[in-house]
Order: C-alpha cells, then sequence, then structure tokens
C-alpha cells in the first residue's frame, strides 16, 4: 500500500507531507479500505517503489514525489513547492 498525504498544522505555515511506499517485494492481496483524510489522489496497492526528486531553484526545494511501479510506470506524481 503506498499513498501520498499532505496536512497544514497551525501555526507551522506550510504543509507537512508524507510519502510512504510499503510494496516493493509485495503487497495486498485484495483492495481494502484504509480511511486517510490528508490523503493526496488514490491509494495505491500494487508492487511499488516511491521516489522524491529534488531540484533546488533560488534557494527554494521543488520536489516531485512520485509511486512507481515495474518498468518505471507512474502511478502517482505530484510536484511540491516551498516557500
Amino acid at each position: 500500500m503506498s499513498e501520498l498525504s499532505a496536512f497544514a498544522p497551525e501555526g507551522l505555515g506550510q504543509k507537512v507531507y508524507e510519502l510512504t511506499s510499503s510494496g516493493l517485494t509485495n503487497t495486498w492481496s485484495e483492495l481494502r479500505e484504509e480511511p486517510n483524510r490528508h490523503r493526496m489522489g488514490e491509494m495505491i496497492v500494487k508492487i511499488n517503489f516511491g521516489l522524491l526528486d529534488i531540484r533546488w531553484e533560488k534557494n527554494k526545494p521543488i520536489i516531485r514525489a512520485s509511486i512507481r511501479g515495474e518498468g518505471d510506470e507512474v502511478y502517482l506524481e505530484e510536484e511540491l513547492r516551498f516557500e
């Protein structure tokens, strides 16, 4: 099961992101509901891995977070910007 989540804690001034990827060698045999009100996009229930591509532009990172599968197939991809 893999997912990308985001939430904005009060007083922090920006979002906090979490990329969970736990299906590198195996995954669930059937789809189960996993409630997460902070999830961005769909939950991934396939063999997968997570990838963070970090680019520094004018001292402000741009992070491309993705969940990918066999053959580098992209299941989920989001561009995250920080100020």
